[in-house]
């Protein structure tokens, strides 16, 4: 087949792609009926449609076992958010969605807890240029928690698989443009166990577990990573909890710890971040604090994250 060929069939692979996410969007945000209808998703059809896009899982009957830096993504992912790029500022929309597309059991082995679909472009220097589709599941494994070595663990696991397009004419680090349009896929798997501890008076959460992913394409690259990792959490250092009675919630101040190995590469990093992560009233949602990362094949990074996203009512 010519390269045309074969440019126009990536093209047309793409675009159906990203019209099937977005009607399963618009079907899952549009379709419900209206608050005191007899519905009791009413605040969760606001929400999908960028009002208030935090959503309560109604799947999820055991507790919140992911890490302090997952539910904060989760957070401004389901929110308008700001990105700044070296060319320009962006109010960014909401770009991860709550769907439900396997039918499992939920009390089965595996409890379905979260199922999203996510449109975004791969990195942010791509918004208004293209945009990429993916999807994710995750559930907890079994029924509830299972004492190991005098400690209570629970395990969950999930997947996801993106399909990213490169903008035309997007120059790369290496000074080289795209002439045709090319495509990034990444796909992922893991499994973890979670134990809550105590250090110092801080409630600590501990997460180890085991991953595999591969990715292809000019952006992202072409392999293979299995690994082990490590996470120790402090989802509120030097503070109380921002949900009273909930040890597990993300407080005014938190901490990570993170350490990993894999057949790739292998690194670390630490991070102390101040939060506010509130859906009420007006304002503006943040997180911002220092980081250090450790990476064999990037080296040392030092920075600071800062995350923001308006509260418009």
């Amino acid at each position: 087949m010519s390269k045309p060929g074969l440019v126009r069939r990536v093209k047309a692979m793409f675009s159906s792609l990203m019209l099937s996410g977005l009607a399963l969007v618009s079907s899952h945000a549009f379709a419900q009926e209206a608050p005191g209808e007899g519905s009791d998703n009413g605040q969760r059809t606001a929400q999908v449609e960028g009002l208030d896009l935090k959503p309560e899982h109604k799947a999820e009957k055991a507790k919140d076992t992911r890490g302090v830096n997952e539910r904060v993504d989760d957070f401004f992912a389901e929110k308008y958010s700001v990105k700044v790029t070296r060319d320009s500022i962006w109010i960014a929309p909401p770009q991860r969605y709550e769907v439900r597309l396997m039918p499992l059991p939920e009390n089965g082995l595996l409890n379905v807890t979260y199922e999203y679909l996510e449109l975004k472009p791969l990195k942010k220097e791509w918004y208004g240029q293209a945009r990429g589709i993916e999807y994710g599941i995750q559930a907890h494994i079994g029924k509830g928690s299972y004492t190991i070595g005098n400690a209570e663990w629970d395990f969950r696991t999930g997947a996801n698989l993106g399909y990213y397009e490169v903008p035309l004419d997007y120059k790369r680090e290496d000074g080289k443009a795209s002439r045709y349009p090319e495509s990034n896929s990444r796909a992922g798997i893991f499994i973890e166990g979670s134990r809550g501890l105590t250090l110092g008076g801080n409630h600590a959460n501990l997460i180890t577990g085991v991953s595999y992913s591969r990715t292809g394409g000019p952006d992202v690259g072409n392999g293979s990573d299995a690994r082990v990792y490590t996470q120790l959490d402090l989802p509120a250092l030097f503070s109380k909890a921002s949900t009273p009675g909930d040890s597990a919630s993300v407080g005014t101040f938190s901490g990570t710890v993170r350490a990993y190995a894999g057949t790739r590469t292998y690194g670390g990093e630490l991070g102390i971040y101040f939060n506010n992560l509130k859906s009420d009233g007006k304002g503006v949602n943040y997180s911002a604090g220092p980081e250090i990362r450790y990476d064999k094949q990037g080296g040392v990074h030092y920075g600071f994250k800062f995350r923001v996203a308006p509260k418009f009512w």
